[in-house]
This record gives C-alpha cells, structure tokens and sequence, in this order.
C-alpha cells in the first residue's frame, strides 16, 4: 500500500513541475530580430519561462543571424542571407537541415523549402540592390527538447513560422520582391 501511494506522490510531483517547465510568464513578441512577426505563428516555437529577448548580429550585404533567449538560453536560431537567383539552397545547404532530422521539401514557401525536425530553410526571389537574387532563410530549434513536442506538431510550427517569417525578414534585409 505505501509503495502506491509513494508512487501517487512521485506521479503528482511529475505533472506538477512539468506543468511548471511549461508555464511561460512572458509575453510572445510581436516584433523578433528586428522585424515584425505574428505572435500565434511564433508561440508554438517558444518554451515556457520567465523572460524573452533576441541578440542579433548584422553581418553585411543582407546576411545576419539573430538568436531568441528564454531566461538566457538559446531557443531559437535565424540566420538569412543574399544568393545568386540561381543558386539551390536546398542542395548548396542541405546539411544544415540533414543534421536536423528528416529534411523533406515543402510547397507553398518561397522558391524552395524543406522541413526537417528541429529546422527549416526557404528561399525566395527578391531584387537586392538593383540585381535579381535570392534571400536564404533558416529556422532552428536550438535545445535540447525543442517544443512543441510532437514531432508533426513541430514541424508544422516551423513552417507557418518560416512561411509568414521570410518575406518580412526579406524586405528587412533589402532584398525586396
């Protein structure tokens, strides 16, 4: 009998601090990196704590990266850049999703995308500076239990997060349809 109930306590002691790992005092920004991004396509990607903020770093000719911190830890990884028009992101780049897990392409996001796990990458045409190109936008989850949980579930925020993402990082960057 008491080794039910010590197993009651330590089932409650469980839900009880992973309801607090995912409680999130915080609210979801509605501008990240530097540019404008809708809350509901950004919260799905983000752990529960108590504080956000982002440190971007500007790296010349339309390429940066910027990281998204909760409580002073990495969540969340972009990176964007400026390619030849015809440049394959996808095959000039695709280990970057390779060692996120089960890259698979994705329509209806830019030029080229793919999905994998923990990441996403798109390109899109744009003109930069006068001359016909491509911006380059990737996407990773960068702990190690990255949310949502489910893997489909995650995949899908990585994408709608990418999808709404890159043109507005793109007009940022200079690099405009």
């Amino acid at each position: 009998m008491r080794a039910f109930a010590l197993a009651g306590v330590a089932a409650a002691l469980a839900v009880t601090v992973a309801g607090c790992e995912q409680s999130r005092e915080y609210a979801v920004p509605e501008r990240v990196c530097g540019v404008p991004v809708d809350p509901a396509v950004l919260a799905p990607l983000l752990p529960g704590g108590e504080q956000i903020a982002d440190r971007s770093t500007d790296l010349g000719a339309g390429s940066g990266s910027c990281r998204v911190e909760v409580d002073n830890s990495t969540v969340l990884y972009l990176g964007h850049g400026v390619a030849p028009r015809d440049w394959d992101v996808l095959a000039e780049e695709g280990w970057k999703l390779a060692n996120r897990g089960n890259p698979t392409p994705v329509a209806g996001v830019g030029k080229a995308a793919a999905v994998a796990n923990d990441g996403a990458q798109a390109s899109a045409e744009c003109t930069y500076e006068g001359e016909p190109r491509l911006f380059v936008g990737f996407v990773g989850l960068e702990r190690a239990e990255p949310v949502p949980e489910e893997i489909p579930a995650r995949r899908d925020a990585l994408v709608a997060f990418l999808k709404a993402w890159l043109p507005v990082a793109a007009t940022a960057a200079g690099c405009v349809a």
